[in-house]
């Protein structure tokens, strides 16, 4: 903890008060002592305004977790599609006690591995709202209009939305196309991810000869 009083030097303050709690807290307790899970790393999510911090590394960590939200959002939609083929798989092909016995096993895995990326994307956003407030006190500048602005369009539109029945067509057509489009990638998608599963479950079977 030595080296995180190097770059937050305020932090020692917190791990003194840390360690006065935990000695109360020994004192009670059959087995002293705390486990390295369980002691607080004070990163500046955590510090949350409690004592100075460096507006640099609030920034640092804001894009950190960011990553980390977006990776974890990813491995939830991959376990999901994961797991609708997977129940797919067994309604078609399962037969007998123990093949659905073994594609229950393979449910629950991908479940279980949901669960972790779920919370994981959790602990992230909270990380992220801690780290947005104290963001938001340093600079607290607006959205100017040459941000927010974009290409303008001309106000009379295209010809072929001026007539109100071309332009209900073209938007029914659009749509269903779009439909069509997703639930073709859907499945190619989801097929995929349950080919990477098959050959990640053969090279364990190989590793494990």
């Amino acid at each position: 903890m030595d080296a995180q009083v190097l770059i937050i030097p305020h932090v020692a303050v917190l791990q003194a008060e840390e360690d006065r709690a935990r000695k109360r807290i020994s004192a009670m307790q059959v087995q002293p002592g705390v486990q390295v899970q369980h002691m607080a790393l004070w990163l500046p999510s955590s510090i949350n305004g409690r004592v100075p911090c460096d507006t640099e590394l609030y920034d640092y960590e804001f894009r950190l977790r960011e990553v980390q939200a977006h990776e974890a959002l990813d491995d939830v939609r991959h376990q999901l599609l994961l797991r609708t083929h997977l129940y797919k798989y067994k309604d078609r092909f399962a037969r007998g006690v123990k093949a659905n016995s073994r594609s229950q096993m393979k449910i629950e895995g991908v479940e279980e591995r949901t669960r972790r990326s779920a919370e994981r994307y959790r602990a992230a956003w909270r990380a992220l709202k801690a780290l947005g407030r104290q963001l938001k006190q340093v600079d607290g500048r607006g959205v100017a209009a040459s941000d927010a602005g974009g290409r303008k369009r001309d106000a009379a539109g295209s010809w072929l939305f001026q007539d109100p029945e071309r332009k209900k067509l073209l938007m029914k057509k659009g749509s269903a196309a779009r439909q069509k489009a997703q639930q073709a990638g859907a499945e190619s998608e989801g097929q995929d991810v349950l080919d990477m599963e098959e050959s990640r479950d053969w090279r364990r079977r190989r590793r494990g000869r």
